[in-house]
């Protein structure tokens, strides 16, 4: 009777963790699914401006043009602080 009772809880616990198991798994790839990929949309006009990045495995840095058509950033910074 020992013996049968063991067998039986050990199979409970089988069956709870092999499904708690598949329920992990099961909302990992349900998560992953429902993950947005498209965060914005792409602008539907050209882009005139020319930018640069540079940089190394650690970081990047945006090289953007001092002067556009809409707006001029030597009005706003004083480029002899910055560099």
């Amino acid at each position: 009777m020992r013996m049968g009772m063991a067998l039986w809880c050990s199979r409970k616990q089988t069956f709870f963790y092999g499904g708690g198991a598949l329920l992990v798994v099961f909302l990992i790839l349900a998560l992953g699914y429902l993950t947005p990929r498209k965060f914005s949309r792409y602008s539907q006009e050209i882009c005139t401006h020319t930018i640069y990045l540079s940089g190394n495995w650690f970081h990047s840095s945006l090289i953007l043009p001092a002067e556009t058509d809409q707006f001029d950033w030597r009005t706003d910074l004083n480029f002899q602080d910055l560099g």
